[in-house]
């Protein structure tokens, strides 16, 4: 696989020159070294995976880079690096990197190490070597954090939302840590990064429940994350009857284009009311909504329950 290396080789560094990005400054004489090895990797910024072909790979011992490679070659919906690396230690040489981000202009450290060995291969295309830069914490949002006590067993509560450093929403499996931390873990269900009403709450003591959950990302990014829910308490009315204010969030509002509406109750129906023509405007929860079609002016999103009804207030302004 590795015959005519050298060849292979310099017409790596080649490409690398053709290529007409400014940074970084990275270059290598490969006839300065006897020895060489290969490193086949994809990498993860921010814990999301890199697809930009101006990305690249700098292979170093010590201060001294021994390997520079674009994201180039594309293979399984994927953008590969096929590094080479060089030495004139036969082996031993501990080989670090560093990444450099294109769409952000910038240069960060990747954990991983490797140590030199004449022709050695790490990585190939079905099981790449990865390159894992250093990143920000990941940060967890909830769509919903206020559980109505008298929320039935088996209702959707909430759905799990998980952004890098850069705010970008990522893909990440999650799974309960049970714990003190958790001790409620066990009165939800956790399915498919959404949790679910499992026990009744009617009876439980406090105002709060506790979570805690174990976040993983195919970047190799892992956290734990601690959660507390706000349990919204029974009321009554004059007459004694007991009834609930449903958690609801409805956002932007104002709108302009676009509107979403979340719940953790579940409704017979919801409607967006027009007060001026008397119209109703029938819409789904966790669903994108047009109101393009509606005027600048303040309507009312109604929700119906059984024969229950709740209004939230709607603002629709363009300029």
């Amino acid at each position: 696989m590795l015959h005519n290396i050298r060849t292979y080789a310099a017409i790596a560094l080649m490409a690398i020159a053709a290529q007409a990005y400014s940074q970084p400054n990275w270059t290598i004489n490969a006839g300065d070294f006897e020895f060489n090895m290969n490193v086949i990797g994809v990498a993860y910024v921010q814990c999301q995976e890199a697809t930009d072909d101006g990305d690249m790979i700098g292979a170093f011992v010590g201060n001294e880079i021994r390997g520079v490679q674009y994201f180039d070659v594309h293979s399984n919906q994927r953008n590969y690096a096929y590094l080479f690396v060089f030495s004139n230690s036969f082996s031993g040489d501990t080989v670090h990197f560093k990444f450099y981000d294109a769409s952000e202009d910038t240069i960060v450290d990747i954990l991983q190490y490797v140590i030199f060995r004449e022709n050695q291969i790490y990585g190939n295309d079905a099981t790449p070597f990865i390159f894992t830069a250093e990143h920000d914490p990941l940060q967890l949002k909830l769509s919903n954090n206020i559980l109505p006590r008298a929320q039935q067993v088996g209702n959707l509560i909430s759905t799990l939302e998980v952004t890098n450093g850069k705010g970008i929403i990522i893909d990440f499996r999650s799974e309960w840590i049970n714990d003190n931390y958790g001790k409620d873990n066990s009165l939800l269900e956790l399915n498919n990064n959404k949790l679910y009403l499992k026990e009744s709450l009617l009876n439980h003591p406090g105002d709060t429940l506790k979570l805690h959950l174990k976040i993983e990302t195919k970047g190799q990014c892992e956290t734990d994350k601690i959660i507390t829910l706000l349990l919204q308490d029974i009321t009554k009315t004059e007459d004694g009857q007991q009834i609930f204010d449903p958690d609801i969030e409805i956002f932007p509002n104002p709108a302009t284009d676009y509107l979403m509406v979340r719940s953790g109750t579940t409704f017979d129906q919801i409607f967006i009311f027009d007060p001026i023509k008397l119209k109703n405007h029938p819409i789904k929860m966790n669903k994108l909504i047009d109101i393009r079609d509606l005027n600048n002016q303040i309507y009312f999103i109604r929700f119906q329950k059984e024969n229950k009804y709740w209004n939230r207030p709607l603002i629709i302004i363009r300029h």
